[in-house]
């Protein structure tokens, strides 16, 4: 598979079935100013390493237009640096991923 900088709507973690079971049993750490909420999951017909969600608080940024432009700014960096990822995830499984 030729890895491409995009980030398109396969890559992209949606369900919400997938994001629950995520934020109850995934491990998380925090790097200022993120928090990213993990966990690894068989990988099964899926053909990306990594599925990957982000938000922007509500409390800290009142304005949308300010939290649209953060998950902007975070899903611009996720789609140029997420090749050093893929590259050690691997081949049966696949990382579910949350950005805060």
């Amino acid at each position: 598979m030729v890895l491409r900088n995009t980030f398109g709507k396969d890559e992209r973690l949606k369900r919400e079935q997938n994001i629950e079971t995520l934020f109850r049993s995934g491990k998380a750490f925090s790097v200022f100013p993120l928090r990213l909420i993990w966990q690894v999951v068989p990988r099964g017909e899926d053909k990306f390493p990594a599925r990957t969600g982000f938000s922007a608080p509500k409390k800290k940024f009142r304005k949308a237009v300010s939290r649209n432009r953060l998950k902007r700014l975070m899903r611009e960096a996720w789609r140029l640096q997420k090749a050093a990822l893929y590259a050690v995830i691997p081949a049966d499984a696949q990382l579910h991923l949350f950005i805060i």
